[in-house]
């Protein structure tokens, strides 16, 4: 039996339009479904985790990126069931959506909606997160873990979005206020073991391939790999991250001299530098942390492949 976990408020509403479709769609008339609304940041997380308590195990997030990595957290932090054994999709309202991106889910409700119905499925990756000075101990993930001047804008555009302003330049305008007043901070960095020093710009941690509304960050990523795709970017001109800005789109921008990739099982990142870290577009705490992969922690319905 599918359980629904409905945002009334992502998309502008739009959730709450789709939800009556998606109601009087013929397969689910004639199905045994439940759903819930939430009422409140974080409800998502409590939702889910009493819908395993209860027995269900089939999960579809009706929202966005933000909805579904509250509900990412409620299955990896509840204790009934292996993680593996539950099933969560999404049809996605929200603006960016990046996470469907690398499972080639489109906006398209019937769509999305076709791909939890045909029960199509991957065991994917699942990052975690454990802030080692930070009122918050941990925080689980699904797409993306930004640091630094990632985390900066991220949080810049969700207080936008906080007061009413949402739109495709939304990222942009954030992405060149915060510019003028970031200033690259000395970190240490240990991936996997190997330590380095860097003046950090920001550093991207990726299962999927997308962050930031579409930015290509980690177009090599395989969110079933086991491994961590890791874009890194020392202290950068501001000139160039105008030039490069438009090649985030397309990945290209990694072409730049100075961007460092890897792959990886954990990293951990220290500095003296409060640096905030963003959890799938969401402020998640601050540095230090210590980032590591779970492996194939959940069943997804996704057409990850399909078209590549």
């Amino acid at each position: 039996m599918l359980y629904f976990i409905v945002n009334p408020n992502s998309g502008r509403k739009k959730s709450l339009k789709l939800w009556k479709k998606i109601q009087n769609h013929p397969k689910l008339l004639s199905s045994n479904y439940t759903f819930e609304f939430t009422k409140k940041s974080g409800h998502a997380c409590n939702i889910v985790q009493d819908g395993i308590k209860r027995g269900f195990r089939k999960f579809v997030c009706i929202g966005g990126d933000g909805t579904l990595n509250e509900i990412v957290n409620g299955i990896m932090t509840q204790s009934h069931v292996a993680s593996n054994e539950i099933y969560l999709g999404i049809i996605p309202t929200g603006t960016g959506n990046d996470w469907c991106k690398t499972h080639n889910i489109s906006k398209d409700l019937y769509d999305s909606f076709d791909i939890i119905l045909s029960e199509k499925s991957i065991l994917q990756d699942i990052g975690k997160i454990k802030f080692v000075n930070s009122l918050v101990e941990e925080k689980y993930f699904i797409n993306v873990a930004g640091i630094g001047f990632d985390a900066v804008v991220a949080n810049n555009v969700n207080y936008d979005k906080s007061r009413g302003k949402f739109g495709k330049l939304l990222f942009f305008k954030n992405l060149f206020v915060s510019l003028n007043k970031y200033e690259s901070k000395l970190c240490t960095i240990q991936i996997d073991k190997d330590v380095m020093q860097f003046d950090l710009f920001s550093i991207s941690v990726g299962i999927g391939k997308y962050n930031g509304g579409g930015m290509k960050q980690m177009p090599l990523a395989d969110p079933t790999d086991g491994l961590f795709d890791v874009t890194l970017i020392p202290k950068i001109t501001k000139f160039d991250v105008f030039r490069y800005s438009p090649m985030l789109y397309s990945g290209k921008f990694l072409k730049h001299p100075k961007i460092n990739t890897f792959k990886c099982k954990t990293l951990n990142i220290f500095s003296s530098n409060n640096l905030f870290v963003e959890v799938d577009g969401e402020f998640g705490g601050t540095i230090p942390a210590e980032i590591s992969i779970l492996p194939k922690a959940i069943n997804v319905y996704s057409k990850y492949k399909e078209s590549d």
